[in-house]
């Protein structure tokens, strides 16, 4: 029997478009919780190249944003670490914004 994914125009190991890709956006929230700029930015721009729409890359930084904010989160982790992410979380956000339009990369493509 042939799973919906294999089934899925893109094939195998393609997820629609509505489906984040967590292998791409996972890394992101990580690079930027080490405080990693350059990172960031690389692996913004690897989840992009590998599928991940400008909405879901968007969405899971605006998640590490509302985390950084809550009042948990800054009784939990130290002052020290929460700086060091502002600026990466910055630099990703720039990244994706600095981006081609997903309107005019990959025109022909099913996912993305």
């Amino acid at each position: 029997m042939t799973s919906e994914i294999e089934k899925h125009p893109c094939g195998p190991g393609r997820e629609p478009e509505d489906q984040p890709i967590l292998q791409g956006l996972l890394p992101i929230a990580v690079v930027i919780a080490a405080g990693c700029e350059s990172c960031a930015e690389g692996m913004v721009r690897h989840a992009l190249k590998e599928g991940s729409s400008r909405r879901q890359v968007l969405k899971a930084i605006g998640i590490v944003e509302h985390l950084h904010g809550l009042e948990c989160f800054k009784a939990a982790v130290s002052e020290d670490i929460r700086e060091r992410m502002v600026k990466p979380l910055a630099r990703a956000r720039k990244t994706v914004e600095e981006e081609p339009s997903e309107a005019t990369e990959g025109a022909g493509r099913c996912c993305w």
